[in-house]
């Protein structure tokens, strides 16, 4: 019981983590950092400055590379910029992104550092007197080095197969969401894909990002142009599923340590064979309820079952690590043996999952660790989970029940599997 109140606290206390405001634009204000796992370096980055009047030095700051996240899903390196302009009236100031800033004087020179986006990067402006008289902006110098690793294709798209071509030699950053359309129980896919490349604009010249919708798996195609007016066709696949199931299920089985005792009578620990249902029932992309059943015999039967309200508490490492109360009820079922009455009574015990997503760095991979706990003081009740996998997965797991003189124990490994789907 102590080990499982240390684990509670320490996965609880995650929640106490302040959550960045996602709202927050990429340049300005608070941000949500993301992770990446591309190699970026400043040095494949030119910054251009175009100001005849007002002398003007501009120079990336060390390690000042950021990845963050925007509200459409979208992993998008930002990096500090230093400017400094060589000027003595205080009557110049710069705008990006809309937002006039107004720079610091330092002696003979105005100073100041802005945060811009390296793959959707857009012009800073210098403004004296109400006018602009210059322009500086960033380009991307591709290395050749590094064909085929200029790519970050999120991990929210990793379950679509994503191919794009006529960027080989281009930064890309790409991001993904999955939608559902049509009436509840006959819903259909729509995945959104939202995506920007550093050198490259539509024909309009509209500022990236972009977006794609998938309605089916057929590939959207279209042209860009850079900065020279040298043209190119574009082409993104996604693989999707036709239907989108809000009930999902899976079995379970393994062999199980097991142990019984009913007042006086006890019966050693034994290995038998145990069995597992699970149930999963989307309502919301954040809720859902959530069913389980665990059965084992071996002349003792112990049959235990549990339907849950689940819901997204908190999130952080990027919605890697998430934390999900489960809130419910349980029936439970013992019978020591064939000679002895059966119990079934429901209990109330409450928990909580710990959800690790693309564990170690392996795409689709879950670990979740899980536990419900007790509400009573008169009676004892323990589950403690650990599983792992990708459709497929294995599961440690221990539960403990015992109440006025009666005792059940099991603790195994087992593997799940996924079976049919519904609505």
């Amino acid at each position: 019981m102590r080990i499982t109140i240390i684990f509670l606290a320490l996965f609880l206390g995650v929640t106490g983590w302040s959550q960045e405001d996602r709202l927050a634009s990429l340049s300005f204000g608070p941000t949500s950092i993301g992770e990446s796992r591309l190699d970026l370096n400043l040095r494949d980055f030119k910054i251009n400055i175009d100001s005849s009047k007002i002398k003007t030095k501009a120079h990336f700051l060390r390690y000042s590379v950021q990845w963050i996240r925007t509200t459409n899903n979208l992993l998008i390196p930002r990096a500090r910029i230093g400017i400094r302009m060589l000027h003595n009236a205080s009557d110049i100031h710069l705008v990006y992104l809309g937002q006039s800033i107004i720079p610091e004087k330092r002696k003979s020179t105005f100073y100041s550092e802005i945060y811009v986006s390296l793959f959707s990067p857009t012009e800073i402006d210098i403004i004296q007197q109400g006018k602009k008289v210059g322009r500086i902006s960033i380009q991307s110098k591709f290395n050749k080095q590094k064909k085929g690793k200029t790519h970050l294709v999120d991990y929210s798209c990793s379950r679509y197969n994503i191919e794009i071509t006529g960027l080989d030699d281009e930064y890309l950053t790409l991001g993904c969401r999955m939608e559902r359309r049509g009436s509840w129980g006959k819903e259909r896919s729509r995945l959104e894909i939202t995506w920007t490349a550093t050198n490259l604009r539509l024909l309009d010249k509209s500022n990236p990002p972009y977006i794609s919708y998938f309605n089916t798996s057929s590939p959207i195609e279209f042209i860009m142009e850079d900065e020279s007016g040298k043209q190119r066709t574009v082409s993104i696949r996604a693989t999707i599923p036709k239907r989108l199931h809000r009930l999902k299920t899976a079995f379970g089985f393994g062999p199980y340590a097991f142990r019984a005792k009913q007042d006086h009578l006890a019966r050693e620990s034994e290995v038998v064979p145990a069995f597992m249902l699970y149930g999963n029932l989307n309502l919301t992309p954040t809720t859902s309820i959530r069913g389980f059943d665990a059965l084992i015999w071996r002349k003792s039967i112990f049959n235990n079952f549990g339907l849950y309200f689940a819901y997204n508490l908190a999130d952080t490492l990027d919605g890697k690590f998430r934390i999900i109360p489960l809130l419910g009820i349980q029936g439970l079922t013992f019978k020591y043996d064939k000679n002895s009455k059966s119990y079934t009574k429901g209990i109330y015990p409450q928990g909580f999952e710990a959800v690790y997503k693309h564990a170690f760095g392996m795409e689709n991979y879950t670990l979740v660790y899980g536990m419900f706990i007790s509400t009573s003081s008169e009676e004892g009740y323990e589950n403690i989970w650990l599983r792992f996998g990708k459709g497929i997965f294995w599961e440690l797991n221990y539960i403990k029940w015992d109440y006025r003189g009666q005792y059940s124990a099991m603790w195994g490994l087992s593997v799940g599997i996924p079976l049919a789907q519904f609505f």
